[in-house]
């Protein structure tokens, strides 16, 4: 073989095993999956990945598809305004879903079914009245709540830091900006706090507010007893 065609087929041989390293695997189920060393700090809006017992990162939901087909796009004029927040996120493991909310954060960590919390020392909010701070109102996929429910339209989540209320706890959450409020009941908690979110909503009850999903956010705040 002439030297010049054993180069060729040298060169060729490299790009087909350069390519095929480069191609993600995929899941029995038809899911993405890659080998990432740490959980990813930003996603699509209302991604939901997992981790296998490789520790291989899974897609199970590659962001949200809406009423229209189409997958939720974060309007450009909110995502040029996010503000990536330092927060230190765990290692990946085995039985590890990671939610991302409207803005692509990732704000609801479980393992195994069990919410992931880095205090131990998680808020309990008293059988009192309970009044948030103004913060960020989003949305996210839902799934299962802590408790095994299956979240719908009613289902909030609020921060298990700030007030991790009992479950099934009455939310009532004002629109700062136009004061619409509505009824919600607390099925699910997440790391809002660390965002500047006070509630995770599902899309429905999210865009009934007056706001379309690319959005991400919008101000409002609660209270409960």
């Amino acid at each position: 073989m002439k030297k010049s065609n054993f180069l060729g087929l040298f060169l060729s041989l490299s790009l087909v095993l350069t390519t095929f390293l480069a191609m993600p695997a995929f899941a029995a189920n038809g899911s993405t999956s890659s080998k990432i060393s740490t959980i990813p700090s930003q996603m699509k809006p209302g991604t939901i990945i997992e981790y296998d017992k490789s520790n291989n990162m899974v897609i199970l939901k590659d962001g949200y598809v809406g009423k229209d087909g189409k997958t939720v796009v974060l309007d450009k004029n909110v995502s040029s305004k996010i503000t990536l927040n330092k927060i230190t996120l765990p290692s990946p493991q085995a039985g590890m879903e990671v939610y991302y909310d409207g803005l692509g954060e990732p704000t609801k960590i479980t393992i195994n079914g069990v919410i992931y919390t880095n205090n131990a020392t998680a808020v309990i909010s008293p059988l009192t009245a309970y009044t948030s701070p103004t913060g960020g109102v989003t949305w996210y996929s839902g799934g299962t709540g802590q408790y095994g429910d299956t979240l719908g339209y009613y289902s909030c989540a609020t921060d298990m830091y700030n007030d991790n209320c009992a479950r099934n706890t009455q939310i009532k959450l004002t629109c700062s900006s136009t004061g619409r409020l509505a009824y919600f009941n607390k099925q699910d908690c997440g790391n809002l706090w660390h965002y500047n979110h006070i509630v995770d909503l599902l899309p429905a009850a999210f865009q009934d507010y007056g706001f379309s999903l690319s959005t991400g956010v919008f101000q409002g705040h609660y209270v409960h007893s």
